[in-house]
């Protein structure tokens, strides 16, 4: 605020203003007010730029108890008061006469004392917290009490809205964080944790909840399954008993006793996996699109994303001799011409191998293609492109290294296992050698082999597809 001091007049020249306090400020959604209640009693609204006065609410107070909350609703229609008395009152945003003080409003009574507001932005919902564990949600609109959530046996500490307002999430000192379904005005979630929660808040997107707790420093986030799995939203009783989930601890002495006396337990988690493939389904990587989606687009990609290169201006001596004529002409006959300044490297001389070539090419013997896999796993696109475009480099054991890339690959159908990267990494390496394969009598034989494999795996997975299709279509009826 700079200079600006938001000090109303009835206080600026008595000492009444050392007794007085403001208890809850709120700024309006426009950004152009400040909305400040006091422990007097008294409303009053200010010019954020200026910091002039423009309003009082109440003659010649708004409540006669110390004011616990204040909010405006969007279109800055009304002004919404409430104090430790139990009352809530909406006022005029802006008297309808001209005059600085609004003297009407319209009364709401909750019959207890009023902890603090919480507004949803997007609605004209405003969450009301009493002192007797309660949570009213009014309706700025209707000027009435549409909600009423109670379970909580402590002081709450927080609540919060859901993005879309369908939810209500709110924490106590009894170590409870409750989820309230508005519409249904039922609990549909509940957990307790080791240390009262002290204040929370939902991302703008829902995807997680953020809260922080007595005596931890740090914030602790909560994924929203419902984004990511089928979760029931069915009713629980006020009085269950909730699940006490453990807040994770530093890496420090005490965790480290905590991993250790629990050795039966991640012994009993590894019996609850699940195995690494069933009998002999088709078993996809598990890894991320990003992986080997793109890879027949990666020169593409390569291509929109390589920099500019800059202009380079033509070799030339700093002082140029000229032609005797009429014109002024620069004798260019001692420069080097453009085949000299081009140098041509011969590819032929080059027989080196990558160290993944290298590693594939130790597989011959050995027949164990696992290794290979997983290092293909660990490379990006980019990674993957380089070393299966660098097969042609090496010219004489090109054919060599291009038919045991085939036969992983072939590995991968028979296994039925990576079966996304296995047509990925095919696709790319018939796009890059397509060429070299067709002119390759061998190369082609491999081929037809792994056309075989793939098309056989393909009929099973698409039988299995019209099976359950059948099955569904049967049970609608």
């Amino acid at each position: 605020m700079g200079d600006h001091k938001l000090l109303p007049e009835r206080w600026s020249n008595g000492r009444e203003k050392f007794t007085v306090s403001a208890t809850s400020v709120h700024v309006t959604q426009c950004g152009n007010f400040v909305v400040v209640g006091y422990s007097s009693g008294h409303v009053d609204r200010f010019n954020i730029q200026s910091g002039l006065h423009r309003c009082t609410y109440g003659d010649p107070a708004a409540h006669k108890g110390q004011i616990r909350g204040v909010t405006v609703d969007t279109l800055n229609q009304f002004t919404i008061s409430g104090c430790n008395g139990g009352l809530v009152k909406f006022w005029e945003f802006v008297s309808k006469t001209g005059s600085t003080c609004v003297a009407k409003c319209v009364r709401v009574t909750l019959g207890s004392p009023i902890s603090f507001f919480r507004t949803h932005g997007e609605s004209s919902l405003i969450g009301i917290i009493l002192d007797d564990f309660y949570v009213v949600l009014v309706d700025v609109e209707t000027k009435k009490v549409v909600r009423k959530f109670s379970g909580h046996t402590a002081q709450i500490t927080d609540v919060a809205f859901s993005p879309d307002a369908r939810w209500i999430i709110t924490a106590s000192i009894d170590r409870t964080i409750r989820t309230w379904d508005i519409p249904t005005s039922t609990l549909i979630d509940i957990f307790k944790v080791d240390s009262p929660c002290t204040s929370l808040t939902m991302s703008p997107s829902g995807q997680y909840l953020a809260t922080t707790h007595v005596s931890y420093l740090g914030i602790f986030l909560w994924t929203n399954k419902t984004l990511f799995s089928h979760v029931s939203l069915k009713p629980i009783k006020e009085d269950e008993e909730a699940p006490l989930l453990t807040l994770p601890h530093s890496t420090g002495v005490e965790a480290a006793i905590e991993v250790e006396g629990d050795e039966s337990d991640q012994e009993d988690d590894s019996c609850d996996k699940s195995p690494e493939q069933i009998e002999s389904l088709i078993t996809l990587s598990g890894l991320s699109s990003a992986r080997w989606a793109n890879l027949l687009d990666i020169d593409l990609i390569k291509s929109r994303n390589k920099p500019k290169d800059p202009v380079v201006t033509e070799a030339a001596p700093f002082f140029l001799p000229t032609i005797a004529s009429m014109d002024i002409k620069f004798d260019l006959a001692s420069a080097p011409s453009e085949e000299e300044r081009i140098k041509s490297v011969s590819l032929d001389a080059f027989s080196s191998q990558t160290p993944f070539a290298k590693y594939l090419a130790n597989s011959v013997n050995t027949e164990d293609y696992n290794n290979v896999i997983l290092r293909l796993k660990d490379m990006g696109p980019s990674a993957i492109y380089t070393e299966i475009n660098a097969f042609g480099f090496d010219i004489s054991n090109s054919t060599n290294l291009i038919k045991q890339f085939m036969k992983v690959i072939n590995y991968m159908f028979i296994t039925n296992k990576n079966f996304e990267l296995a047509q990925s990494y095919l696709g790319l390496l018939l796009k890059i050698h397509g060429d070299i394969i067709s002119r390759s009598s061998e190369l082609l034989e491999c081929l037809r082999e792994i056309q075989e494999l793939q098309q056989k795996e393909w009929d099973k997975l698409q039988g299995n597809i019209q099976y359950c299709l059948c099955v569904i279509d049967s049970l609608k009826m």
